[in-house]
Order: structure tokens, then sequence, then C-alpha cells
């Protein structure tokens, strides 16, 4: 294709500017696929293992509100009926249990999702 001296205006010049442009823009892409590819596996395997953490933060929360709505009641009952305290005291310690269980689930998959993003290869 002949090439129309830069001075010229009208859409010979537009279209001369077009080539050169898609000539730079295939010269600055040559390898970007792999690097492409790198940095959006990197990006999906960070947002997955995000999602991890955010689904273990809305686990724990649960439990924890469960945890507190089940001491609530157990308090409420031994107010009630101090006789039976030792009953809803037992009831008290398991949901404190429930909950740290649940902190160690968040620990561990949060720990888990911290490895496998650092073992994952990171774009150049």
């Amino acid at each position: 294709m002949k090439r129309l001296p830069s001075h010229t205006m009208g859409f010979g010049h537009a279209l001369n500017l077009v080539n050169r442009a898609t000539e730079l823009r295939g010269k600055a892409l040559a390898g970007a696929p792999q690097a492409t590819g790198a940095g959006l596996g990197y990006q999906l395997v960070a947002q997955a293992t995000g999602q991890a953490v955010a689904d273990a933060t809305t686990f724990l929360r649960s439990i924890e509100m469960i945890a507190a709505v089940t001491s609530g009641v157990a308090a409420a009952q031994i107010v009630a009926n101090p006789s039976n305290a030792s009953t809803w005291t037992g009831i008290i310690t398991d949901a404190l249990g429930w909950v740290s269980t649940a902190a160690g689930v968040f620990a561990t998959i949060g720990a888990d999702a911290g490895t496998v993003l650092s073992g994952y290869p990171q774009p150049s």
C-alpha cells in the first residue's frame, strides 16, 4: 500500500494514521498473549481466594450471631429459673465453643488462601 505524505489531509491521511497505529500496536503486543494470559490467570486466582475469605467471614459472622442469640436465650432462662442454671450455662459454653471453632475455620481458610495466591506465579 502506498503511503501518502504526512502533510496530506483527508481520508488518505487518516488511513495512514490508522495503518501506522495498527503496525505499532502489533509490535507492542508481540508476545503479549502469554503475559495477558498469565495476568488474567493470576487475577482469577486472586478473586477466587478473596471470595473464599469473604465466604469464611460470612460463616464466622453467622456463627457469632447464632451463638449470641443462643447465649441470650440461655441467660434469660437462667434468670427465669436459677435452679436450672447449670443446664443453661453448659449451653452458653457450647455456644462459645462454636465461635472458637468458626474462628479456627476462618483462620485456616485465610491462611490457605494466602498460600494458594502466593504460590501462584505472578505475571511479570
